[in-house]
């Protein structure tokens, strides 16, 4: 019996190698019709696809032939993966599959005429990454594990070196692939890991191709998933430090193995100043990292890691948004700074108009259950910015300028003081001669004069059929005040066919100010006893 099994078992091993050497070898050559070049037509490489997935039975004797199938694969596998659509991405998966088979019996055969390359993964995870599919990503990681399974069973099998070895494009694609389509904490564990797996690998092999950079950490900061759920933002499930671990991994590449694409600069920093922006909201994570950057900038001497114009108006803006009571003192010593470091030479650092008008921003948000001191360091920060902005080095005030002093007047002057008239007034008149009044404007004027005193700015004592505003006063407005326009009864912008009502032009001031004396009327009847109507 003992005998029996032992012949009966070496006839099948004999039946499975035969089987497996003529299933290896019946497809098609690349000495006859798959030997089509692949760079050639489209036609020619449907043909080749659809030959080669179809196992045509032409055989193929020799290990030179094989290499040659192989780079045809690959070439096949390089054009699929540049037709970003669904179907370049299947159509590189099955070529690959099929690879995965005549790799699986080639082992099977104790030979390795069959082998899989770098090239093979790298086009199989850029297909994956252009196409659009939801499940893409996973795909995408899928072929990178799987590169990363075939160089450790290779490296252990033989101390030679492996075919296949993931690179730092593969790492790449597939970090930034996923960095696109992040919208929740699951996601971004799988990101991380990859990263660790990067860094890791790159410590470990000498001779590992890295290719960090920059940008693949700017994509992983500005894809970080805090932001996308304001619970999560306010209970603070989620560490805010993420993205300052990522920048530190990058400063310790450039800094500690020297990898000079790793180098923080200005852009590295505005993302994250962004993100602290944005997402964390905190004003003071944006003004320490400021501080982090001065202090780089002062140390290095480095014109890349100095704050530019776009660094500062993050931290103005996240000052804006922010509910904390000194928010318009900060804001005002952050723009001083700013101007000073232009002053010097850094023409970058140069503040715009936007800039003002954040300061004025925050002077304006500072609230109306602030107290009488903070009002009046509100408004005194506001007064300055304004008078700096009238600086000839800076930009000129614009529509939003002169709309935000109007507002804050309203909001940080005693209503019915004569410093809040004469501001107002001196303000308006300025505006008109800049050609900068918009609807902004009129409504933040509405809220700050007095209905008198808005009418005489406005001219209603002389203009009995106000339609549009004088065309004058808005020639700087948007390019040029191209478009005139249309007062509305609620302050809105309209049309110039709803301002003809039963054949006669109406003046929508005029209506809004014979309502307005209609309800003080009211109010008064009701006062003296009478009835309401």
């Amino acid at each position: 019996r003992y005998h029996i099994r032992r012949n009966a078992q070496g006839i099948l091993n004999k039946h499975v190698r035969i089987t497996s050497v003529y299933s290896i070898r019946h497809f098609s050559s690349p000495s006859s019709h798959l030997a089509v070049s692949t760079t050639g037509s489209d036609a020619a490489v449907h043909s080749f696809t659809s030959q080669f997935l179809n196992r045509a039975n032409t055989a193929v004797h020799d290990h030179q032939s094989y290499v040659d199938l192989v780079n045809q694969c690959n070439e096949a596998m390089s054009y699929w993966s540049k037709r970003n659509d669904k179907s370049g991405a299947i159509n590189c998966q099955a070529i690959f599959d099929r690879m995965e088979e005549l790799n699986t019996q080639s082992q099977a055969m104790e030979q390795q005429l069959f082998a899989i390359n770098n090239d093979s993964f790298n086009s199989l995870i850029s297909a994956w990454c252009e196409s659009e599919e939801p499940w893409s990503a996973h795909k995408a990681n899928e072929a990178l594990e799987k590169m990363e399974e075939a160089h450790a069973k290779n490296m252990s099998a033989s101390a030679e070196a492996s075919s296949v070895k993931p690179n730092g494009i593969s790492y790449n694609m597939v970090i930034q692939k996923w960095c696109q389509n992040m919208d929740d904490l699951s996601k971004w564990n799988i990101v991380d890991k990859i990263m660790e797996r990067y860094i890791q690998r790159f410590h470990l092999d000498d001779e590992f191709e890295a290719a960090f950079d920059s940008q693949l950490f700017i994509a992983m900061i500005n894809a970080y998933p805090l932001h996308r759920t304001s619970r999560i933002v306010e209970t603070g499930q989620f560490p805010v430090d993420v993205p300052e671990r990522l920048h530190s991994q990058m400063e310790s590449l450039y800094k500690d193995a020297g990898v000079e694409n790793c180098k923080p600069s200005v852009t590295t920093y505005n993302a994250l100043l962004r993100y602290y922006s944005d997402r964390a909201r905190s004003p003071w994570l944006t003004s320490r990292l400021l501080e982090r950057m001065y202090m780089l900038y002062s140390k290095y001497g480095d014109e890349d890691m100095a704050p530019n114009a776009d660094s500062y108006n993050i931290v103005l803006e996240t000052l804006a948004k922010s509910k904390i009571t000194a928010k318009a003192k900060m804001s005002g010593r952050t723009l001083l700074r700013m101007a000073r470091f232009y002053v010097d030479g850094h023409e970058k650092a140069k503040p715009t108009v936007s800039s003002f008008n954040l300061v004025l921003s925050s002077a304006v948000s500072t609230g109306p259950e602030a107290s009488a001191t903070d009002k009046r360091i509100a408004f005194r920060v506001a007064s300055i910015a304004f008078k700096q902005l009238q600086n000839p080095i800076f930009d000129s005030p614009n529509s939003e300028t002169y709309g935000l002093m109007l507002e804050a007047c309203a909001n940080l002057l005693p209503f019915g003081s004569r410093k809040r008239a004469h501001v107002v007034n001196a303000l308006f008149h300025s505006c008109v001669s800049e050609g900068q009044v918009d609807m902004f404007v009129i409504d933040n004027l509405r809220k700050a004069a007095s209905t008198c005193d808005f009418n005489d700015l406005t001219g209603l004592d002389n203009i009995e059929e106000l339609k549009i505003l004088p065309s004058d006063w808005s020639r700087n407005v948007d390019g040029g005040g191209k478009d005139r326009i249309v007062v509305s009864t609620y302050g809105e912008v309209a049309s110039n066919e709803a301002s003809i009502v039963e054949g006669s032009e109406k003046s929508f001031i005029k209506q809004k100010y014979k309502s307005d004396r209609t309800m003080e009327k009211r109010g008064q009847k009701l006062l003296r006893g009478g009835r309401s109507d």
